[in-house]
């Protein structure tokens, strides 16, 4: 459990595909990511922690097919998402005690 009381178990729970990444407004450095997946999707809500790639981040949005999350700098620039593009697969596993009250930043570990 990390300092924010977010758990998960350290097994993948399905493979995703990342489905496009979005630069944010011009100079800010956001991306935004969004992810194809069937399994996460079944109980994931906006607001929801999941590690993609062992990276935790928020969840945004999403559909009955994807979701959307947001890439900061600092999450670019000590992680290997940075290197992420349409087509790629990627872990995904939701942690284990659900959900955030708001979306927040992704942060590392």
């Amino acid at each position: 459990m990390n300092d924010n009381g977010v758990m998960y178990r350290g097994l993948v729970e399905e493979t995703g595909v990342i489905n496009s990444i979005e630069a944010g407004p011009e100079g800010s450095g956001v991306y935004t990511l969004i992810i194809e997946a069937k399994q996460v999707l079944t109980t994931l809500k906006v607001g929801d922690q999941i590690a993609v790639n062992g990276v935790c981040l928020t969840v945004v949005d999403l559909t009955e097919r994807y979701f959307v999350t947001r890439l900061w700098p600092r999450t670019l620039s000590r992680t290997n998402l940075a290197a992420l593009k349409p087509g790629d697969k990627v872990n995904l596993e939701r942690n284990r005690n659900s959900v955030a009250a708001e979306p927040l930043p992704e942060y590392i570990f």
